[in-house]
């Protein structure tokens, strides 16, 4: 996620392709969604992850949470 929108990461085009060719919208836990928009906001500014926010809220990326495990490792 992170390397999609950083061009000098070095997984930056393999990322961008698989976002550009998945068909539909990607699911993406929460945790991960917080962490990227963190990580974007310290490495690259703000206008980074605002440009990830929007691709959030345009709907070409979907948050979901994960489901908790009860105890006894079920779901």
């Amino acid at each position: 996620m992170y390397a999609y929108v950083d061009r000098d990461d070095r997984h930056h085009p393999a990322s961008l392709q698989l976002l550009e060719e998945h068909p539909g919208p990607l699911l993406v836990p929460v945790l991960v969604i917080t962490e990227v928009t963190h990580l974007l906001g310290w490495r690259l500014g703000v206008e980074a992850e605002v440009r990830f926010l929007g691709d959030l809220a345009a709907g070409n990326l979907l948050g979901c949470r994960q489901p908790h495990r009860r105890a006894g490792g079920r779901r």
